[in-house]
């Protein structure tokens, strides 16, 4: 017995995923399916999900903006990470 499952998605993502799996060989649902099966084989999501925040919770683009402002002339610094540089700033801003 098999049951159906009804999801809506942005038609761009759709039809870049259709051409994608049409290039693998694929249509969308068995794509979905082989998806699924993975999930159940592995009991888990089959790729790695990761915050882009770091553990200050910034972004590791800003963290980084962060580090080079701190070595440009007149800034306050210069810092050996970033959460040094978050830590002087915060101290600063009060």
């Amino acid at each position: 017995m098999t049951k159906a499952i009804q999801i809506r998605v942005d038609q761009k993502l759709k039809e870049d995923v259709d051409l994608i799996f049409e290039d693998l060989g694929l249509d969308t649902p068995t794509a979905i399916r082989l998806f699924l099966k993975k999930v159940v084989a592995s009991k888990s999501i089959p790729f790695e999900l990761k915050s882009t925040r770091t553990d200050n919770g910034f972004t590791e683009e800003f963290e980084e903006e962060v580090l080079k402002a701190s070595t440009e002339k007149d800034q306050i610094g210069p810092f050996k990470s970033a959460n040094d540089a978050i830590t002087e700033l915060h101290k600063k801003s009060k």
